[in-house]
């Protein structure tokens, strides 16, 4: 529950933040139209496929692939997404001028590493069970953690890290893979190259906080989850309110079909949105904080690097 007040309160925070920026908003805006035009010119295609072979397995199996082929490509487009709101929302924590200059260029030379990403990142998340990890640091110094072996530092480190509650155990590779979208987006590097800088911030202990204990990523399961779940009950009431008008004619069977589908599609996407916006934007804070950690312990700085703006308000509960 501490996680999910966290989550909520750094979601009022964002909030804050793109009514103070409402140019943090435009990538999600844009992909809320390429997806739901994407999701039209699909639904065409399934329903053609019904309308000329309803009831045929051929046709309900070329119509699932095209299903398959909607939901692939809208969760790409939220890859994209995820990329253009890490550029804006590094701009916007280090109070420069968001801007779209330079950032498209960019993600379109790297499209094939984003495409990579999101068709891999279900196993980022299942492999590897996570183990415990490091909580957040508040007096340790910057990228410099305490030796839990010293005695000399052991009193230090368990007063500077709050340890993650019970159940919240998240691998070193899970932490990694929050920083990969930012570290493409704000340092314009390849796949490779990111996913060696992600786990270079992890080893190093610069990323100072365990990604679960701010349930930002629960909160987007749980409304993903809601969202899609009554787009699917009010799909499947459209269609079966509709079917009798079909009477029985293919074309109009597959009409009401299509608009069923259309409307799981829609709320589950503009769900889908949403968590993508909220997520990218954790994720770019997780990043910043972690490079500034690092920069801290390269220049031997003593002081304890402050976590981002957004941050800061979720970890004092």
């Amino acid at each position: 529950m501490h996680s999910l007040n966290r989550g909520f309160i750094f979601l009022k925070q964002v909030v804050g933040a793109s009514r103070s920026s409402p140019g943090m908003l435009k990538p999600s805006a844009y992909a809320l139209a390429a997806g739901l035009a994407f999701a039209l010119v699909c639904l065409l295609l399934i329903g053609g496929c019904l309308g000329l072979g309803w009831g045929r397995p051929l046709a309900l199996g070329i119509a699932g692939f095209f299903i398959c082929v909607l939901l692939s490509g809208q969760v790409l487009i939220e890859t994209l997404n995820s990329a253009l709101t890490a550029a804006k929302t590094a701009a916007f924590l280090n109070h420069e001028v968001v801007g779209t200059a330079g950032e498209l260029p960019a993600l379109r030379s790297a499209w094939s590493d984003l495409l990579i990403y999101t068709l891999a990142r279900p196993g980022l998340w299942i492999t590897r069970w996570p183990r415990r990890w490091q909580g957040v640091s508040k007096t340790s110094p910057a990228g410099q953690p305490g030796n839990p072996q010293d005695p000399n530092q052991a009193s230090t480190e368990s007063q500077a890290l709050i340890p993650p509650a019970p159940g919240q155990a998240v691998s070193s590779w899970m932490s990694a893979a929050y920083l990969v979208i930012p570290i493409q987006a704000v340092e314009k590097i390849h796949l490779r190259d990111s996913l060696a800088r992600a786990n270079q911030l992890i080893q190093s202990h610069a990323l100072r906080l365990n990604a679960a204990l701010i349930g930002v990523r629960s909160l987007s399961w749980i409304t993903g989850g809601i969202m899609g779940l009554i787009g699917l009950v009010a799909g499947l009431l459209f269609f079966h309110l509709t079917s009798p008008l079909s009477h029985n004619l293919a074309a109009r069977s597959a009409l009401f079909a299509c608009l069923s589908l259309f409307i799981f599609d829609f709320l589950f996407f503009v769900a889908l949105t949403a968590s993508a916006y909220v997520n990218s934007v954790y994720a770019t804070c997780l990043y910043l904080w972690s490079a500034n950690a690092e920069k801290a312990r390269l220049e031997n700085r003593a002081e304890p690097v402050q976590a981002p703006a957004l941050l800061a308000a979720a970890l004092e509960k």
